[in-house]
């Protein structure tokens, strides 16, 4: 986003539309593409925004209440990126500590890092679950009907080599994949045992990409319910207690760790729309004559054309 007045509208919305669905205040929020900038120098890639120091998104997600975020393994392990997708190996071992700690920002904001390890055995079709043979075949289809009717079978076998669907082995093959993912959870909560372990996962992969993928869930947690060695707990409980500081440089999950997927030479077009967008939109609240705390809603001084420059509520 190219004007903090974007990006603090878009933290609000959302803070608003949790309180109008929950009736309370969050205290965590995902960031898109667990997309993560610093304080700091800002450059815009093309025309429009001004160049300048810009706030964290920690600082702005901490003035609107929010305490806890989620961002990658790469951020506070300081090596190679781990893409969501697989294709980039674990890194040493010892850098894969760092995924166990609560870790807060000068801000005050707590982060949790997203574990590699269990991360491969759900996203990655190559190493992991949904590339599973028995489980169905969601990128080849009927080109009449329309519908699922083959397996897996192989990742890279073509649509005549794939045999047909069989609903029943696929469920079953979930339960085995459950224990193997908990057995997972409890091995490496033996070795990190005041440890957290972040499993975090686009919920379109469940039902969607990979069909099977919501038994799986439901097998996860009812097999985690009865475990003496894993506590599975929310978000904001994970980030309680002893939290180690830290700083973490720019990055996502995205391929390489950094924007190149949404931020590239044929996408410049694109944010430039995006940046005209944003100055239309801070033109017209200004030229609206919105004071902030003018509004009767209970957003209160969500109507605040520019972003609060004090100390965190």
């Amino acid at each position: 986003m190219g004007y903090d007045e974007a990006l603090w509208a878009q933290i609000k919305t959302g803070v608003s539309t949790y309180r109008r669905h929950f009736a309370k205040d969050p205290t965590g929020f995902w960031l898109p593409e667990m997309a993560y900038r610093p304080k700091g120098l800002w450059k815009p890639p093309v025309e429009g925004p001004p160049e300048g120091v810009r706030p964290g998104v920690d600082e702005l997600l901490m003035r609107a209440g929010i305490r806890y975020t989620f961002v990658d393994a790469h951020l506070v392990q300081g090596g190679e990126p781990l893409s969501p997708y697989g294709e980039a190996a674990l890194g040493p071992v010892e850098s894969q500590e760092a995924t166990y700690y609560v870790h807060e920002l000068e801000s005050g904001l707590r982060v949790l890092a997203r574990n590699p390890e269990t991360t491969l055995q759900v996203w990655s079709a190559d190493y992991g679950y949904p590339g599973e043979g028995l489980y169905r075949e969601f990128h080849r289809k009927d080109p009449l009907s329309g519908l699922h009717h083959w397996r897996v079978t192989h990742r890279k076998a073509d649509l005549a080599e794939k045999a047909p669907y069989d609903p029943e082995a696929a469920f079953a093959k979930t339960e085995e994949h459950a224990r193997h993912f908990v057995g997972l959870l409890e091995r490496l909560a033996g070795q990190h045992p005041e440890g957290v372990i972040l499993s975090p996962y686009d919920a379109e992969l469940f039902g969607h990409w990979w069909y099977e993928g919501v038994a799986w869930l439901e097998a996860v947690l009812r097999l985690l319910a009865q475990s003496p060695k894993v506590r599975p707990v929310t978000a904001r409980e994970a980030v309680q207690g002893p939290a180690v500081r830290t700083a973490l440089p720019e990055g996502s999950w995205g391929r390489g760790g950094d924007h190149r997927v949404w931020l590239n030479e044929k996408t410049l077009d694109y944010w430039r729309t995006v940046y005209r967008a944003e100055g239309a939109m801070r033109e017209a609240v200004r030229r609206g004559g919105f004071p902030p705390g003018s509004c009767s809603r209970p957003c209160g001084s969500f109507c605040s054309s520019r972003p609060p420059t004090g100390p965190s509520s």
